[in-house]
């Protein structure tokens, strides 16, 4: 049983190191390949360090490395979470804020585990069973379990998000990423956490295993939904395989001629590989570009076609407004009409009702200073022919002449007011 468990362990472990390698080295400069390949060599030095407690099977050697194991899983929360911001949030502002609390805690907890690794709030004691070796975890693997929850489950939600956005290109990527990872953080967290914790250390044995889920769901995203460029990486591999055939051919040589051909042929072939590699990337990169242009194509396309819906309803709502602006406009208009008909019908009783007092007024002011003037022709008159005048009614006639003068004078300037005014209502739009 424990030579089964080792040789799943080590198949693990070359696995992982070999994928962490060759997805480094087919873009070194890329944060996701660098992010990724640093969470898989973590994964392999933690499967490294299992392989190297079952083999040692030796109280302080089994002791030790148990102790140094949980120094690369406290890496993984970092990594992972690294290589999901970079993978689906690059340049989102308030993701990468959020991002940065959650990273500020997950280095104050990973540098407390690191010190403290060594010590009995880790790993209280071990034990050789038929099975392997089981561990009595400390204080410290409780801080771990918090740890994890904390920091993958951040990284798990915004997964979750990308997953469920339908507009999003990589959301099919993102659930299978999420899927594995999730799969394989819970049963990481059972046989290597909990399980101990109640008493059943056997179960961590199978904690190392679960890593295959995880590398099998990303595997199916590099060739399924391009998380990597599998066609350089298969072609790497089997470059590099091919070299280390030709070399142990030569190093295996009994002859000097076979030395020399087997040398010779391991020359052409690391110039044709490098060749071929370099050919492979070159190819793939104008695939990229076309397929970016391709993507920019559709989102100009999606842009337009989202403008015209937006142009058409924009469209919609100013006829309604023309419409409604039109509507008002009627209104206002008849209102003015009814406006300049009351105006009209003002003018008329003021011409009526106005200017017929005035002018009888005029009428009667002038027959008054008429009269008022003939009776002072005949009091001239008599006084002529020796008749003595009363004075005091002369007096009073000439007052009266004065005061009708200046009801004619005072009559007048009224007519000439109600005329202007008369006038101004009269103007229109038009008329002068």
């Amino acid at each position: 049983m424990l030579l089964l468990i080792t040789g799943i362990y080590i198949i693990t472990f070359f696995f992982t190191i070999i994928l962490s390698v060759f997805v480094l080295l087919s873009n070194h400069k890329n944060y996701i390949n660098r992010y990724f390949s640093l969470l898989s060599f973590s994964i392999g030095l933690w499967i490294l360090s299992n392989i190297i407690i079952n083999l040692a099977y030796n109280q302080t050697v089994s002791l030790l490395f148990v102790k140094i194991a949980i120094i690369w899983v406290v890496l993984l929360p970092i990594f992972f979470n690294q290589f999901v911001k970079y993978l689906y949030f690059p340049g989102n502002i308030r993701y990468e804020k959020l991002n940065q609390i959650f990273l500020y805690i997950a280095y104050l907890i990973t540098s407390i585990i690191i010190l403290l690794s060594q010590t009995s709030l880790n790993i209280k004691s071990i034990s050789f069973e038929s099975w392997g070796v089981g561990y009595k975890p400390g204080i410290l693997y409780i801080i771990l379990l918090f740890y994890m929850l904390i920091v993958f489950g951040f990284s798990f939600s915004h997964l979750f998000i990308i997953s469920r956005d339908y507009k999003n290109p990589k959301r099919y990527q993102a659930k299978f990423v999420l899927l594995g990872a999730c799969v394989t953080v819970i049963l990481s967290i059972l046989t290597n956490i909990v399980f101990p914790f109640l008493g059943y250390g056997f179960v961590s044995m199978f904690g190392p295993t679960t890593i295959l889920i995880f590398l099998t769901f990303i595997a199916y995203s590099i060739t399924r939904h391009h998380l990597f460029n599998i066609r350089v990486i298969t072609i790497e591999l089997i470059t590099f395989g091919l070299w280390t055939i030709i070399l142990i051919r030569t190093l295996l040589a009994n002859t000097l001629q076979e030395r020399l051909i087997e040398g010779g042929l391991l020359v052409v072939t690391v110039v044709f590989g490098i060749m071929l590699i370099r050919s492979a990337l070159k190819e793939i990169g104008q695939r990229e570009h076309i397929e970016q242009l391709a993507r920019d194509l559709e989102y100009a396309y999606a842009e337009v076609k989202d403008l015209n819906e937006h142009l058409e309803m924009k469209v919609t709502e100013q006829t309604k407004e023309i419409t409604r602006a039109y509507e008002v406009e009627k209104k206002a208009r008849g209102e003015l009409e009814k406006l300049d008909e009351t105006k009209n019908e003002l003018i008329t009783t003021a011409q009526h009702n106005l200017r017929t007092p005035l002018t009888a007024l005029r009428w009667q002011l002038e027959e008054i200073r008429k009269s008022v003037g003939d009776a002072s022709k005949s009091e001239t008159s008599a006084e002529n022919n020796g008749n003595d005048g009363d004075k005091a009614s002369d007096a009073g006639n000439n007052e009266l002449q004065k005061a009708v003068k200046e009801s004619e004078a005072s009559v007048m300037r009224l007519t000439e007011v109600l005329e202007d005014f008369l006038k101004i209502a009269k103007v229109r739009v038009g008329e002068k």
